[in-house]
């Protein structure tokens, strides 16, 4: 089934390249590759992220993996127990992955309506993406560190909020300069673009 997938997905991208080079103006061209390209890369580049958003509520905020009995995990009706049973719930385990995806895409959207450019819209969220996966794995792993520095490696297969809430900060923190690198940045390479159109324009070559 994945095999037949994925030899779908190959023959529309052939399909689209194909089509691409058919386009008559060069720039148009190389603009649209660009753009599938960069497309393509986000496919895989979120697949990733929306895994590791599913990984990061099973570890940090359900705060076990399985194996545990009665006597590890917190009373029940307890802040910490009741925060774990919702994030274990199937809502509650792909909450933070799609939350995060919509709020991409809005913002994403909102740009695209204010008439900036597609490909370089997508040039943006391709870099800020791959940073965001960079950062993650970086971010994760010093939030272990830092909990196994302070309180000495662990003993229970619970973990509680007192060992994970420095990755929850790091990652709420990550969330925050992601989400602001795609409102506030400007599209990649649709800045350079835009200034080397102007600079070759009639008007400024004659002057």
């Amino acid at each position: 089934m994945a095999m037949t997938i994925f030899g779908m997905l190959f023959a529309l991208l052939i399909l689209a390249c194909l089509l691409i080079g058919r386009l008559p103006d060069q720039e148009l061209r190389v603009r649209w590759l660009f753009t599938l390209v960069a497309g393509v890369g986000l496919v895989v580049l979120w697949f990733f992220v929306y895994i590791f958003e599913l990984l990061f509520v099973e570890s940090h905020l359900v705060g076990y993996y399985c194996c545990v009995t009665a006597q590890d995990l917190p009373a029940l009706g307890s802040f910490a127990r009741t925060v774990s049973d919702f994030f274990r719930t199937p809502v509650g385990s792909h909450l933070s992955a799609l939350v995060l995806s919509l709020g991409t895409s809005i913002i994403i959207w909102q740009r695209l309506r204010r008439g900036e450019p597609a490909f370089a819209l997508v040039g943006l969220l391709l870099a800020a993406t791959f940073v965001y996966v960079v950062a993650e794995l970086l971010l994760v792993s010093l939030g272990w560190s830092i909990s196994t520095w302070l309180l000495g490696p662990q003993t229970s297969a619970y973990t509680g909020f007192d060992r994970t809430m420095y990755g929850i900060v790091f990652h709420l923190s990550l969330w925050l300069a992601f989400l602001w690198s795609i409102v506030r940045l400007p599209g990649v390479p649709g800045r350079a673009l835009k200034r080397a159109n102007h600079i070759q324009t009639p008007q400024n070559v004659s002057r």
